[in-house]
């Protein structure tokens, strides 16, 4: 499943939702603070396909639950607002709301780290020296194979969440995108996330990415093989052996 998150293979996560059921699924994207219409609640959601559409804030408030260990933050644009004699008039009051275990977010984050890391549709989003995680996302338009209607991306670090779409007011034969996500949205990305990341010192996850994890269970599960043919061998040898004193006695 971490390779079809990383290359954008779709039919992976519409078999997935299907095995899971359509509701289980709705239910957990409106956990997450995204608006559903009745259409919506299709297979086509687990790829995005929505009747109305998120917008970035939305989509990045949904994605900085990844970063906060599972915790949703409520978004906000003004922090805090000071008069002219320096009394705080207004100050936000952080609020968050746990609604995934921190275990899901780790495996999730574990996953989009292979989309930027991995040679995933990310991969030109990344910035060097930072630690990355995030997802690519596009809607074809319906005339030509070649472009697409809306790119997307949302990456994020332990520190900074940011999202970024690209495309048409109003889409045509005139007016499209001709550049994959993974060329279009992710490169622009990069340097969104670097303008932020720049007042940011690098902090790790504190997770592997999902390929890395399997490739050390890979290596664990060839050891254990090796070791039980080791002394599955010597035991056989013994064996032998001891039949063999028994022969000559």
């Amino acid at each position: 499943m971490y390779t079809a998150v990383a290359k954008s293979i779709n039919a992976p996560a519409v078999w997935l939702l299907d095995q899971i059921g359509l509701q289980k699924g709705v239910d957990s994207v409106k956990r997450f603070g995204i608006q559903l219409t009745k259409e919506d609640e299709y297979l086509g959601l687990t790829l995005g396909g929505l009747n109305k559409g998120v917008s970035p804030v939305e989509l990045a408030t949904a994605y900085a639950t990844f970063a906060n260990g599972g915790a949703k933050p409520e978004s906000h644009i003004i922090r805090k607002i000071v008069d002219p004699t320096g009394k705080v008039v207004y100050e936000n009051e952080e609020s968050k709301k746990q609604i995934i275990s921190k275990k899901v977010s780790t495996d999730m984050t574990s996953m989009l780290i292979d989309v930027i890391n991995n040679g995933g549709t990310g991969e030109n989003a990344g910035v060097s020296g930072y630690e990355m995680a995030g997802k690519t996302g596009s809607t074809q338009v319906p005339f030509t194979t070649d472009g697409t209607k809306d790119q997307w991306f949302v990456g994020y670090t332990p520190e900074l969440v940011g999202s970024v779409w690209i495309g048409f007011d109003k889409t045509d034969e005139a007016h499209y995108l001709k550049t994959k996500s993974s060329d279009g949205v992710a490169s622009l990305a990069h340097y969104v996330m670097k303008s932020g990341l720049k007042y940011q010192k690098p902090v790790d996850f504190g997770t592997k990415s999902a390929s890395a994890k399997t490739e050390e269970k890979n290596q664990e599960n060839a050891v254990t093989e090796q070791a039980g043919d080791f002394w599955g061998s010597i035991k056989d040898s013994a064996k032998g052996a001891g039949e063999t004193i028994k022969k000559r006695r």
